[in-house]
């Protein structure tokens, strides 16, 4: 079991603090704010988020996997791999559990442009291993977004922005693998402590 603060109703602060490699699995979260902070190789499974601030944050190298339940999540501008952040139209479906409209606009083209250089200048996206660094830090999101029906993989496509057609038609390969977890109701209400913890029994066992 990790940390479980369900039942914390105080705002706790820390930002701008070094979570690196830190396994943060099977933990509940609320009312944490540790935006502006680093969370490079930290791994986070079986995890709920309630009203979490994560926002500016450097996600890169970690690992997040089989969310059980989002509700107020704000992951906005934090990096993903390197010059590429999470998309705002993905921070926005994760703010709320049920819809409860947006709160960043964007300013430009609303696309999340990635080029063969966005990793490392002079080498190829996919030689240097930075698609499993993408896929291991945002499919955790994705996922849940698509059992949620937040959004089909379709729309995940039209986020994204890229140099080639050869990016175009890898990344669109991996997305369309997502397919399977369209609308799968996977709900657990935030507020249902026994539901929660039965889940994060399944998954360990």
């Amino acid at each position: 079991m990790g940390i479980d603060i369900r039942e914390n109703n105080d705002f706790i602060y820390l930002h701008c603090v070094d979570f690196s490699q830190i396994n943060f699995s099977y933990s509940y979260l609320k009312n944490v704010n540790a935006g502006n902070s680093v969370f490079r190789g930290a791994k986070f499974y079986g995890n709920s988020f309630c009203n979490v601030q994560l926002g500016h944050s450097d996600l890169k190298g970690s690992s997040i996997t089989n969310i059980l339940f989002i509700d107020r999540l704000d992951v906005a501008f934090s990096t993903v791999i390197q010059t590429i952040a999470v998309p705002l139209q993905l921070v926005q479906k994760l703010q709320f559990e049920k819809d409860r409209g947006s709160r960043y606009i964007n300013f430009g083209n609303g696309k999340t442009f990635i080029g063969s250089d966005s990793a490392d200048k002079g080498h190829d996206f996919f030689d240097i291993g930075t698609l499993n660094e993408f896929i291991d830090t945002l499919y955790g999101f994705l996922i849940y977004g698509l059992k949620k029906g937040k959004f089909s993989v379709e729309e995940i496509k039209s986020w994204f922005e890229f140099e080639t057609e050869d990016l175009k038609s890898k990344f669109y390969a991996e997305f369309d693998k997502l397919k399977e977890y369209e609308c799968i109701n996977t709900e657990i209400e935030h507020n249902d402590a026994t539901n929660v913890e039965n889940e994060i029994i399944e998954v360990r066992v």
